[in-house]
């Protein structure tokens, strides 16, 4: 949550601030995840006026930082604590040299900080990679503002795809998956606003791979080969207005699937493959206590399985 100032006069009037401001702007509050927290940097916000406990706010959805236009503005914003290593008197000293062009300099011939006296090796890689995590983090942050991605799972995404992150995210949004906090509606939500094929073979996989992780948290080890296709069915189909996704294409995936040991395939019945490492475990557990030896104990583990399948 913060508190935002404007000279848009749109600002419904439910929503503006009821103490009389001495700069004559428009003061109101708005909520959302990664807003910097620096009044040196202007925002341009897009969002939604919602009623809350707390009165009439901009619930923000989507928000792009606004170049300085003004020497003392870069100054404040290369400050403002957002890019590590730099104070006002570095900040200073850059602007000196660079004027206008500073943040360009910053971003497209980082080399030539080394024109600044004082400004070593070292801290100039500091400026250089602060910048382009700050840069790289908020637009991944502005970009899910609108699915509810906090910002520690923004940064997540940074630590894991780096430079590529907003590549992955318009490209191969489904690669999120292998993020832990990251389930597969709130990436197939993702999905559908960059228009991704709904029989992609990545969301099918991933569809199948939730499933089944699904089918674990409930206390199940395993889950039957048509059931999990039944179900991948009804996930994918789901909230589309035609069927886009067959039954062979499901059945093709999960086979892909088994073959690369992401699924194991023990007549008919899907287990993950840590899954079925501990249905192993408890079966050669139960048969020890019982006092049987081990070849025994592995007869018998598979004498129950062929049972149950």
């Amino acid at each position: 949550m913060a508190a935002f100032k404007t000279d848009d006069t749109s600002v419904p009037q439910d929503a503006r601030s009821k103490y009389a401001p001495r700069d004559r702007k428009v003061h109101f509050t708005a909520v959302g995840y990664g807003i910097p927290a620096t009044d040196s940097i202007d925002l341009e916000l897009e969002g939604k006026w919602q009623t809350t406990k707390y009165g009439v706010q901009l619930v923000i959805e989507h928000f792009a930082e606004i170049i300085p236009q003004t020497i003392d503005g870069i100054i404040g914003y290369l400050s403002s604590g957002l890019i590590a290593g730099v104070s006002d008197i570095t900040a200073k000293k850059i602007t000196d040299k660079f004027g206008m062009n500073t943040l360009s300099i910053i971003e497209n011939e980082p080399k030539r900080l080394a024109e600044i006296k004082g400004l070593s090796d070292k801290k100039i890689k500091k400026i250089v990679d602060s910048y382009a995590q700050n840069k790289n983090l908020r637009s991944i942050v502005s970009y899910l503002s609108p699915y509810g991605i906090t910002l520690n799972k923004a940064v997540r995404i940074h630590e894991r795809f780096g430079d590529k992150s907003m590549e992955v995210l318009n490209e191969r949004p489904f690669e999120l998956c292998d993020i832990a906090g990251f389930g597969f509606k709130t990436v197939d939500a993702i999905a559908k606003k960059i228009k991704c094929k709904p029989n992609d073979k990545m969301r099918i996989k991933v569809a199948a791979k939730y499933i089944m992780s699904e089918v674990k948290s409930e206390g199940h080890v395993y889950m039957e080969q048509q059931e999990l296709r039944y179900r991948c069915y009804e996930l994918l189909n789901d909230d589309l207005k035609n069927i886009s996704v067959t039954h062979d294409e499901i059945r093709e995936c999960i086979i892909e699937l088994i073959r690369a040991k992401t699924l194991i395939n023990n007549n008919g019945m899907i287990y993950l493959p840590y899954s079925k490492n501990i249905q192993g475990f408890i079966h050669l557990f139960i048969c020890s206590e019982a006092g049987f030896g081990k070849n025994l104990c592995h007869l018998l583990i598979k004498y129950v399985m062929m049972i149950k399948n």
